[in-house]
């Protein structure tokens, strides 16, 4: 019932114009609901249910997480989704920084990016090893959006 509802259902959400006028878009949730019945294992409950959520929504839910591109995004093993979308607010911020005409950088340390890949080795050297071979394997996923990587030394490493 609830996915039928779904069906029927629009969102709406008001656009401020630049005229100083207030419009409403109005977007259906969902833009279609397949079922599909496996009648040769003679039990009607094998069913495989398929929803398909309306592009407009789709499109404002991705641009909320910063993704670049959804292809990749497929690509990728589920382990390494979550570090693609902090990898697409480090693209995001660098390419903001190249339109105000600021030097193009983003600086994590290795402890920092260890975390965000959820890599809990205790010696540096193993984790920094872990950590070049989590971003070679995830950049030869990527199709659309690699990237470039390198460590630096801080002011007070040796």
């Amino acid at each position: 019932m609830a996915i039928y509802k779904l069906g029927l259902e629009n969102l709406y959400y008001p656009v401020a114009g630049e005229d100083g006028r207030t419009s409403y878009n109005f977007v259906q949730i969902l833009k279609r609901f397949d079922i599909v019945t496996d009648f040769e294992t003679k039990k009607s409950t094998k069913r495989l249910y398929s929803a398909m959520i309306s592009p407009e929504i789709k499109d404002f839910m991705f641009s909320l997480y910063n993704l670049l591109e959804l292809q990749d995004y497929r690509n990728l093993p589920s382990r390494y989704r979550y570090f693609y979308l902090e990898l697409s607010k480090m693209i995001y911020l660098i390419k903001y920084k190249v339109k105000n005409n600021e030097t193009p950088f983003y600086v994590l340390t290795v402890d920092q990016l260890a975390k965000r890949l959820g890599i809990e080795i205790a010696e540096p050297k193993y984790r920094k090893k872990k950590i070049v071979s989590i971003l070679t394997k995830m950049n030869g996923y990527l199709k659309y959006t690699n990237f470039n990587f390198s460590f630096i030394k801080g002011e007070h490493d040796r």
